[in-house]
């Protein structure tokens, strides 16, 4: 081949991008949604929780890189006292912590609740999946949600703010059965969802810590076949979910992006979602 014709099939950095904004996106989310489904239904052995799948919903701040239509999409993050605002975007993970595998993955405006995203990763939830959510998810109307839902969940609760919770840790007992009832801007909140705003009855669980008491809020309620000594370990695995975040921000670089557009930064985020299941499935191997 004579250098013409190899000058000819040069690539510039421009048509490299000109063709990059072809791509949506959610090729990649399609990519990975047909990934999970077909290694749960594979027959593979999957490590389980009393016959759940056993995931963590949580969300993280991403560092993005400060270029006009990022920020304009995604939005900053506002910076302390001396210190410059940082361009921000909120994901979320849906995450079984046994077998390692991302099942949904969402990356949104920095102003976007976590509670919202985890309302979206519900519609990827299979119904013998028990979820796992730290203190920031506490809502009448996300309670509602999951029992509306037929979704079991365990959430550890916020102790200073709710005077029931309060009682329990004072009464000294191991568990109770309790009822929530929505006041008035949650009977708001449930209408605008959709959601009923009836109250619920809900079991709390007491875990006691070095320096403080835990108390867990769920919708499983057979203390036989789920005893309260047993959800200390359960909670604990929520960890693992901590742990994905810590690999993918160091070891995949899930906030080094190769665009200077809101498109690029969804098309890395989602495309390194994708290799990260793969990474998890070699090791499942």
């Amino acid at each position: 081949m004579d250098s013409k014709k190899r000058a000819l099939q040069h690539i510039t950095k421009s048509a490299f991008f000109q063709a990059r904004k072809q791509l949506s996106h959610t090729a990649f989310i399609a990519i990975n949604r047909t990934l999970i489904s077909h290694c749960y239904q594979s027959g593979k052995h999957f490590k389980r929780w009393k016959d759940f799948r056993l995931c963590a919903i949580d969300g993280t701040s991403i560092r993005l890189p400060g270029e006009t239509d990022i920020v304009d999409h995604f939005g900053f993050q506002k910076g302390k006292l001396n210190q410059a605002d940082c361009p921000m975007g909120m994901a979320s993970v849906f995450y079984d912590v046994l077998n390692h595998m991302i099942l949904d993955a969402i990356i949104r405006p920095n102003d976007t609740s976590e509670r919202l995203c985890a309302a979206e990763h519900l519609d990827h939830a299979n119904k013998d999946d028990l979820l796992i959510y730290d203190r920031g998810y506490n809502a009448f109307w996300f309670y509602s949600l999951h029992i509306q839902r037929h979704q079991s969940f365990c959430i550890r609760a916020k102790t200073r703010q709710n005077l029931a919770i309060q009682a329990f840790i004072e009464s000294g007992q191991r568990e109770a059965v309790i009822t929530f009832e929505a006041n008035k801007p949650s009977q708001r909140t449930c209408r605008e969802k959709g959601l009923p705003s009836v109250p619920v009855q809900l079991r709390l669980v007491r875990v006691d810590l070095p320096n403080e008491v835990e108390v867990l809020i769920t919708n499983l309620m057979d203390k036989d076949r789920y005893p309260a000594h047993e959800f200390m370990a359960l909670y604990h695995m929520r960890w693992n979910i901590e742990e994905n975040y810590k690999r993918l921000k160091q070891w995949t670089e899930i906030e080094n992006f190769s665009g200077k557009s809101a498109l690029s930064v969804r098309q890395d985020f989602y495309a390194k979602i994708v290799a990260t299941n793969l990474t998890a499935l070699m090791a499942l191997a």
